[in-house]
């Protein structure tokens, strides 16, 4: 090889240290404080996945912040599952707060049912103090049936499982069994 294509040879590898470093500098920046709050909050989130949350459009402070007071109440919530449930469009942290309300008061509320709660249309905080208040802990399935607030984004859902649990076809556990698989099935 001569010395013109050794120079040219050498700028290029030059050139991609220096653009690989420069976008680790940037993500470093980027993510360094977000990952920092959950290391010293006690939420099992890597720097990488941070990343990967951004590139999937998932908000990382809302999944770090989640999973934060998850840690902190002593729930055992998945960040993985946190993101799955902002991916489908459900209000994460309003889940997060039903579930410590629902520890505090006794009751064995796992995310999966507050997941199907919240995606059926209903507000998990609303339906864990209604289940307090009354005394009942087992009868979500009357509180899913229950006509949901107006969210004509959901509304289609919501009557479609209404319909399915009124017509005994669909148990609501089933319907969890059902938001398993789907998880699974994305996770994937």
């Amino acid at each position: 090889m001569d010395a013109v294509r050794i120079g040219q040879l050498f700028v290029v590898i030059l050139g991609l240290i220096t653009a690989t470093l420069l976008f680790s500098l940037v993500a470093f920046a980027r993510y360094f404080r977000v990952w920092l709050i959950a290391l010293f909050g006690g939420a099992r989130i890597s720097f990488l996945h941070l990343i990967g949350m951004t590139l999937r459009r998932v908000d990382p402070n809302v999944i770090v912040e989640s999973s934060i007071m998850a840690a902190k109440a002593g729930l055992d919530v998945s960040p993985w599952d946190l993101e799955v449930h902002y991916l489908a469009r459900g209000d994460v942290m309003n889940i997060v707060r039903g579930m410590i309300v629902a520890n505090k008061a006794g009751l064995n509320l796992q995310f999966k049912q507050a997941a199907v709660i919240d995606l059926a249309g209903r507000d998990v905080l609303d339906v864990v103090k209604t289940l307090v208040f009354a005394g009942r802990t087992s009868q979500m399935s009357a509180i899913l049936s229950q006509p949901p607030p107006a969210q004509p984004e959901k509304q289609e859902m919501v009557d479609a499982v209404r319909a399915l649990i009124e017509s005994g076809a669909i148990e609501p556990s089933d319907i969890i069994k059902i938001i398993e698989e789907v998880t699974a099935v994305q996770r994937h």
